[in-house]
């Protein structure tokens, strides 16, 4: 009989005491205070990831860069302007005269004679949206410096006034660009070049984009915010990194 209810004794369940579970309040308080830290790391996180993203797009812009350093070995010291004739094309029509097509042989050991869709993705930005890329391809996210010789000349490759009688634009050598670690030469933007709108003698700004479904992309010819309100650039000497709105426009015209 002892031996019964000390087995019973045994296989009795063990009752919870009331001092062991969590009281509403306790919960309430733990949940806020998960609440609480998940609001603080988020953004720490979200903006993590866009410097992480803007690490990746500089160094695809170092690449190019490097591009048309051997473009410039290979062509007597000329760099591949933004576009190398009036229309964008060679004499027959079967190929881009766009630096990102002539400097692609250099990239991927050929030149993408027609479509922007058949470049390497090192001409895309990291954080360029693909489906604005897709509506219109010549918008890479990274484009070229349209006026590599401001403030020296006032003219632009998109300038008649650089049109030649071979309707090719006037070339320059790496060597012809003055203070060279103050110059941009490949930075962020919405097309394959990057140009502030003139606006008077030394007066330059960024121009918005009146945006539609078409054209979704805030600025024309630039992005300069598209990195925590900085954008990347890489520099004539070779040297890159983020500038602010007012340091991108100087580093292109110096204005």
């Amino acid at each position: 009989m002892i031996q019964n209810q000390h087995n019973r004794t045994q296989t009795r369940p063990l009752r919870r005491s009331p001092q062991m579970a969590f009281t509403l309040i306790e919960l309430l308080v733990v949940i806020s205070i998960i609440s609480l830290l998940v609001s603080i790391l988020l953004p720490a996180l979200a903006s993590a990831r866009k410097n992480a993203q803007a690490i990746a797009c500089l160094s695809n812009q170092r690449q190019l860069y490097l591009a048309q350093r051997m473009y410039a070995d290979a062509y007597n010291g000329y760099f591949a302007q933004a576009k190398m004739t009036s229309n964008g094309y060679n004499a027959t029509s079967t190929k881009r005269s766009i630096w990102s097509f002539l400097t692609s042989e250099f990239i991927d050991g050929s030149h993408n004679e027609l479509y922007y869709d058949d470049l390497p993705e090192v001409y895309r930005c990291t954080t360029w949206p693909r489906a604005w890329y897709d509506l219109d391809h010549s918008r890479m996210g990274i484009g070229m410096n349209a006026t590599p010789m401001r403030p020296d000349s006032t003219a632009s490759v998109f300038s008649s006034s650089w049109k030649l009688p071979d309707d090719s634009i006037q070339a320059f050598r790496f060597d012809d660009v003055l203070r060279q670690s103050e110059k941009m030469m490949i930075g962020d933007s919405s097309t394959y070049f990057v140009m502030p709108k003139y606006i008077s003698a030394s007066v330059f700004e960024w121009q918005l984009n009146p945006q539609t479904p078409t054209k979704p992309w805030p600025y024309i010819s630039s992005d300069p915010t598209r990195h925590l309100d900085t954008a990347n650039y890489m520099m004539f000497d070779g040297h890159g990194g983020r500038l602010n709105y007012e340091q991108a426009i100087y580093a292109i015209v110096f204005k």
